[in-house]
């Protein structure tokens, strides 16, 4: 289930929420023909949203991947 997505320096990103197990974000970041996906793990199960936590290990990686991809 998407759960959000933005565009930044040309990349367009999309963040997943689980349907089910293994509790993890799934990220994918377009940009013209290059694509790269990636999974974040999620320490708290999202029965009615993600945790605070959760959303911040989300960002924290997103943000790497922008820094390592300018």
């Amino acid at each position: 289930m998407k759960y959000a997505e933005f565009t930044e320096n040309g990349w367009h990103v999309v963040a997943d929420l689980p349907d089910k197990a293994p509790n993890e974000w799934t990220l994918t970041a377009t940009r013209g023909d290059e694509t790269h996906t990636w999974t974040v793990p999620m320490d708290y199960e999202p029965r009615f949203g993600p945790d605070v936590m959760d959303v911040r290990a989300l960002e924290d990686s997103t943000d790497e991947f922008l820094r390592e991809h300018p």
